[in-house]
């Protein structure tokens, strides 16, 4: 592996595991979402696939690993209970639904 390589898996990786967080923070049914997060979660969707398929025909495979590897890990430590919890208080207007009761207007 190349030095470009080993920078664009690692990159890769840390974009890979903040979305996944994101996702773990987001509700999972869609009718508690609300419509800017599941905008926001189908665009980061599309990307992460669309991520995966270029780096697979660019040959990198260790890469394309990590971005699945990533959005699993991501969402498996985004659904512990208290960096759950710290995600919802710490970033309210991101994670939780216009009615629940949590949200600060």
């Amino acid at each position: 592996m190349s030095l470009i390589e080993i920078l664009i898996t690692v990159i890769v990786f840390v974009l890979s595991l903040v979305i996944g967080i994101y996702f773990a923070g987001i509700p999972l049914r869609m009718s508690q979402m609300t419509k800017m997060q599941n905008i926001i979660q189908q665009v980061l969707s599309v990307v992460c696939i669309v991520l995966a398929i270029v780096l697979f025909m660019l040959n990198m495979k260790i890469a394309t690993l990590c971005v699945i590897f990533a959005l699993c890990f991501g969402m498996f430590v985004g659904k512990i209970p208290p960096i759950h919890s710290w995600l919802l208080s710490q970033f309210p207007y991101m994670f939780l639904s216009n009615n629940d009761p949590r949200r600060k207007n």
